[in-house]
């Protein structure tokens, strides 16, 4: 007998497949479009892409992070030693990103250095006045 393959109803069992597959990552930072391919790349998922909706993404998004915290609470956290995180150069915007570095890091040697990175610099104050 064939095994049948999952549909966007079956939420505990892709829940299941996609802590397999993504074991990284959160569910709960997952964008539905995200979702969705990760979903319709399952190999063993067979149900029509066009027929998922909000409602069902959501549920199944629900259930992976539910199903995901019942694991990690008794087996430590789940994950495959690959973090996925972003790095704050990730938001960079592109000028900054792959413009030119002298400019960036640069000030003249009379100033002294913006400690906070506000472009405010503290005045010194001459008490001999």
């Amino acid at each position: 007998m064939a095994k049948q393959k999952l549909k966007w109803t079956d939420t505990e069992e892709i829940a299941f497949r996609l802590i397999d597959s993504h074991p990284s990552v959160d569910p709960l930072r997952v964008r539905f479009t995200d979702l969705h391919k990760y979903i319709t790349s399952l190999p063993e998922f067979g149900d029509n892409p066009k027929k998922s909706s909000e409602g069902l993404l959501e549920a199944i998004q629900m259930r992976w992070h539910e199903e995901r915290a019942e694991m990690e609470d008794e087996l430590g956290p789940v994950s495959s030693g690959e973090e996925d995180d972003l790095d704050e150069d990730d938001y960079r915007d592109d000028e900054e990103a792959g413009g030119d570095d002298s400019s960036a890091d640069s000030f003249d040697d009379d100033e002294e250095e913006d400690e906070f990175g506000d472009g405010f610099q503290e005045e010194e104050v001459d008490d001999d006045r």
